[in-house]
């Protein structure tokens, strides 16, 4: 299940054409680059504002503009400058670890599951594994929801609330 009243999950598409306004398309593309900056940061460190609009074949002000919101709302921040051979050196922009947390929930496993805590940036802060007693869905849901609370009591203090869980 993902909250995406954080904003940090990718949006879902909404109905067909059918009474969608030039408008909505317009908000959910937004909402789309906004969510491809968050992940191209998460998943490959820290980039310019101008290395962002080149990979994502976006405008520098479309950039700019979503950048600028991700900062104020506390997910993305300046970490530095990077080292150019000449010119004018480029403010570096990465995800804010500490801005949000997550669960991570394993269940590649028949007969275990794992349930961990990390911060926006992918670093585990603890994990729980169980047997699971039995498949069935409602058994493995019930194992899920205890390793949770539990993950959450031993490790959860002091960080923000889970956005998500996956």
């Amino acid at each position: 299940m993902v909250r995406r009243e954080h904003g940090l999950a990718p949006p879902q598409p909404g109905p067909d054409d059918n009474g969608r306004t030039r408008s909505g398309k317009a908000a959910f593309i937004r909402e789309y680059n906004r969510w491809l900056i968050a992940n191209l940061l998460r998943r490959e460190g820290p980039m310019s504002r101008s290395d962002l609009a080149e990979r994502l074949e976006l405008s520098a002000p479309a950039v700019s503009r979503i950048v600028e919101g991700l900062i104020a709302q506390g997910y993305v921040e300046e970490i530095g400058l990077a080292h150019t051979p000449v010119g004018r050196r480029p403010r570096l922009l990465g995800i804010r670890a500490q801005a949000g947390s997550v669960i991570a929930i394993d269940l590649r496993r028949v007969d275990r599951v794992e349930v961990g805590l990390a911060d926006l940036q992918g670093h585990l802060y603890g994990s729980q594994e169980s047997r699971l007693q039995s498949p069935e869905p409602q058994a493995v849901v019930e194992e899920v929801a205890r390793l949770t609370e539990d993950v959450l009591a031993q490790w959860g203090s002091g960080l923000p609330q889970p956005m998500a869980a996956g």
